[in-house]
Parts: structure tokens; sequence; C-alpha cells
């Protein structure tokens, strides 16, 4: 067995807790060391084929045994890097939903060998493409025969999964989000007290509550005392039989969880087209129907290629699609819930390769980073950035300055970002009648010339090329960030 050097090795800047083994990056591949606790039970669940079953049926991410060790570790793993990290408080609440379906399907699939899981973490789960993933792989162990769930993992599981979705299907989306992003910071006891103010039925549950002791006691009252013992045996076995997931067996238990969760209906989508900037309902196939941007863009893709794209205002999901079809995998960006909801839709029924997320690139709070969680410019850098809308983004959101919003893209790209430039003149048309004050008060404060456009893209890239104009004087740019490539 050949053992790793640690100076030749970099462990994974968020793997310091997990006392079962370790992340870290071998020449740009991800890898995990295992304790020695660990060692024997996860080489056997190598030796009778059932991390190759899991990896089969989709569930568990691409791993595979080394003959390497390092360190006290006696057992390194190859993992297949996902090639997008994304935080479950930047889902829709469908995407939310399937990956709380997907993880009691994993915990099903587990079962049949005696397995389940330490962690019930929203964070072991990633979304290739359009497809959720369990990651944790150090959380798999063996099951105890007693507890449905060991230790408190159900109630971890109920607060990161149950609770929130509950709020969503409530159209409160933002809000269930809000809580799932906190919730890593505090205890159980805290996430109860919280959940408990956001408890819509509590009102409701408590009204019946009362009617039935006040129902019990009068019939008690009114009942022989003779046959009091029977009636309350009665009583208490019918509210035993009303209380939910009672399972004699933890596979009944996590069946009727499942049933539970995919009952749990979610808003229906309300997506309007006049919501969007790009209001585009055109064919992806029939390029006849295509205006003179989309078929520039597509010529962008098809000629450069890039491996990995990210579009910073997906809209209505035309240009993510174009990209996917041509190849690259696709990370899209859109504050609206619908909008994304509908995107991982097309996704998920076209097979493209696409993670839409909630994330608004003009939020002061977009790039969450901390002992929790890796920056955005990290975890989604891409070949390819892609703003089409960044005169929207200036006036209409939080009226960045051009300078800020550019360090803000260059940060998200390893190599090019693609930009229209929409003249002063265009803009009128283009800006909705309401948002016109604000167009007017950004010009007052800008000199917004295309000679003043250049001069700030060239602070942050090496080359800048007017790929075409097109449609009113629209200047289509690509950027080149560095020479390195």
């Amino acid at each position: 067995m050949k053992e790793l050097a640690l100076e030749d090795i970099q462990f994974h800047s968020l793997s310091i807790v997990d006392k079962n083994g370790r992340l870290f990056w071998l020449n740009g591949k991800l890898y995990r060391a295992i304790s020695h606790e660990n060692s024997a039970l996860y080489s056997q669940l190598f030796k009778e084929g059932i991390v190759e079953e899991l990896v089969t049926k989709g569930l568990l991410v691409d791993t595979t045994m080394t003959d390497w060790c390092v360190d006290n570790y006696e057992l390194v793993l190859h993992h297949r890097a996902i090639p997008f990290i994304s935080y479950p408080y930047e889902w829709c609440d469908l995407m939310f939903k399937d990956a709380t379906l997907f993880h009691i399907e994993f915990l099903i699939e587990l079962e049949k060998y005696s397995l389940t899981t330490t962690d019930a973490n929203s964070l072991n789960i990633l979304f290739d493409g359009s497809k959720p993933v369990f990651i944790d792989f150090c959380s798999i162990t063996q099951s105890d025969e007693k507890p449905l769930w060991p230790g408190r993992t159900y109630e971890k599981f109920k607060f990161l999964f149950l609770k929130p979705l509950e709020i969503m299907t409530k159209k409160q989306a933002d809000l269930a989000r809000t809580l799932i992003r906190d919730s890593y910071y505090v205890s159980t006891s805290k996430l109860e007290q919280q959940h408990q103010i956001f408890d819509f039925n509590k009102k409701h549950n408590l009204n019946t509550a009362r009617l039935k002791r006040s129902a019990f006691q009068l019939i008690r009252q009114k009942t022989p005392s003779l046959i009091r013992p029977f009636f309350k045996k009665a009583f208490l076995t019918a509210q035993k039989s009303q209380a939910p997931l009672q399972s004699a067996s933890r596979r009944s238990f996590l069946l009727e969880l499942q049933e539970k969760v995919s009952q749990m209906k979610l808003p229906e989508n309300s997506i309007q087209v006049t919501d969007c900037f790009d209001k585009s309902t055109t064919s992806l196939t029939d390029k006849r129907t295509w205006t003179a941007q989309q078929i520039e863009v597509d010529r962008v893709f098809a000629t450069y290629h890039p491996k990995t794209l990210l579009d910073t205002d997906s809209n209505q999901g035309w240009y993510a699609q174009c990209a996917a079809l041509n190849g690259s995998k696709v990370v899209a960006f859109d504050d609206d819930e619908n909008r994304v909801r509908n995107l991982y839709t097309q996704a998920q029924q076209n097979n493209l390769y696409i993670v839409p997320l909630l994330i608004d690139l003009t939020s002061p709070h977009f790039n969450l980073c901390n002992d929790f969680f890796v920056s955005i410019d990290e975890r989604l850098c891409c070949e390819m950035v892609m703003c089409l809308n960044i005169t929207q983004h200036l006036l209409l959101k939080r009226r960045l300055t051009l300078e800020k919003f550019l360090s803000r893209l260059s940060a998200l790209s390893n190599r090019w970002v693609l930009l229209e430039f929409i003249p002063p003149a265009d803009l009128r048309n283009f800006i909705p009648s309401h948002n016109l004050s604000a167009l007017e008060a950004w010009e007052r404060g800008h000199c917004y010339k295309y000679e003043t456009f250049l001069s700030v893209l060239s602070k942050f890239f090496v080359d800048v090329t007017n790929l075409a104009t097109y449609e009113g004087g629209r200047k289509l740019l690509l950027c080149k960030k560095n020479d390195s490539h």
C-alpha cells in the first residue's frame, strides 16, 4: 500500500468536523481518507458490491477504492467531484422536495443491507445537474435494530427537511430558506422554538386537542366506574393509531415518511412571461425563429465550447438550455421562485445538465462565506460567465456601479465573460415604463457611453472583443480574463 505524503495533499477547507474521515485534493481530484475505526466496514461494503450498487442506481456519488493510505488513515477513497456545489437555501421549493424524497429513498435502499446514516443533514445532498446525489460517504453506518434512526437523527431530519418543506407548502419558500440557512448554526432546541413561531397549524391543533380532552372528560363522567379502565385503554389505543409514523420497523417507518412527503402539495407555478426581461419562448431547435441575439450567442457556445457556464440571470432559461444543448454544464441564477422551478422542470424533462439556483447576484449578502459554507466564487466559478442583462442589474435592482458589478462577474469566471452593451437610446425602449425614473437617475450620475463601458472592462479583462452588433446598436462583447488558457 502506497503512503501519501501530507505535503502533497490539500485537505478540504470545510472537512474538519467528521471524525470518521477527511476530504482532500490531490492533482485536481477529490479523495476521502477513512479513519481506522471505519476502514473495515467500508472495505467490506466495496467487497460485497454494495457501494457499486448504490452508485449504479444514482444514489451515491461515484466512489472507488485506492491502494493508498495517508497519515493515520488506513483507507483512501476516490470520489467523482460534482461540478457545482449548491446549498439547500439556494434551491427552489420543488428541488427541495425532490431532495427530501431522495434522502428517504437512499435510506430505504440502505435498509436492504442493514445500513443507515448517522446524519440527516441536507448538506449531504448535491444536485448533479437536475438529479440529487448523496455525497457524505462517512455518514453511512450499520443500523441498530432498536431505534428507527440512531440518536437524534430524526429530529435533525425534521428541522432540516420536513419543517422547511411544510412552510414551503404555505407559499413561504423565502422564509423556509432563511430558516434553513440559519439552522446549521443553532441547537435543536433553538430550532424547535423558531419553528413553533411559524407553525401554521398550531392554533388548529390546540383547538382540536382541547375538544378531544373535553369530550373524553365528559364521556368519562358518564361511564360506569367498572368499565372506565376498558374505555381508557380503548381511547389511548385510538390516540396511538392516529399518531403519525408509529411504525414497528425502520422500513415501514421510512415508507410512511415517504408517503407523507409525497402528499405535500407545493404552490402551483405561476410564471408570467411579462415578468421577465427575456420574454423569449422561441423554439430551441427551430433556428429560423431565432432573434439575431440568439443566433450570435449560440455561435459563441458552438465556437468556444465552455465546459462550464454560469448564466447570471436566466429568466426564461432559453440561453441556459441552449448552452447545455451545446455540451456545457450549466449553473443558472435567478431571483424568482417560479422561473427557477420552471427551468429545473425543463432540465429534468430534456435531460439537460443545468443546476438552477435562487441567487441574486446584486444582493449585498449573495456571497455567504464562513466555517460552514464555501464562497460562491469558489464553488460556482465557471469557464464562461454570461450576463446579457447587465444594464437591468445596474439600474433596476441595487443600482450598483459598473465597476462593482464587473468585479463580481470577474470573480465568478476563470476564462471568459459574455456581456451585452445596450446603447442609451435603446434603453428607454427596453426598460419598463415604471422603471424610467431609475433610468433617469442613473443617467444623471453616470457617463454611460460605449467608450466608458470599455474603459471599465479593461480593468478586469485583458481583451474585449465585439463579436456582433444587432437590434438598435446593441453589442455582444466577449471579455477574456487572462492569457493562461
